[in-house]
């Protein structure tokens, strides 16, 4: 008998909220990219 954890179950499931928040996240972490490629210049 397995008994998943009610926290697990609701990770594996896309919820709306989780995925908002991933799609800001990578939308903010490739405008910060973007960015520093634009003022930083190139140190490779």
């Amino acid at each position: 008998m397995i008994q998943v954890p009610h926290r697990a179950a609701a990770e594996q499931e896309p919820s709306p909220e989780k995925e908002e928040k991933i799609a800001i996240f990578s939308r903010t972490s490739f405008f910060i990219v973007k960015m520093s490629r634009k003022h930083v210049p190139p140190t490779h």
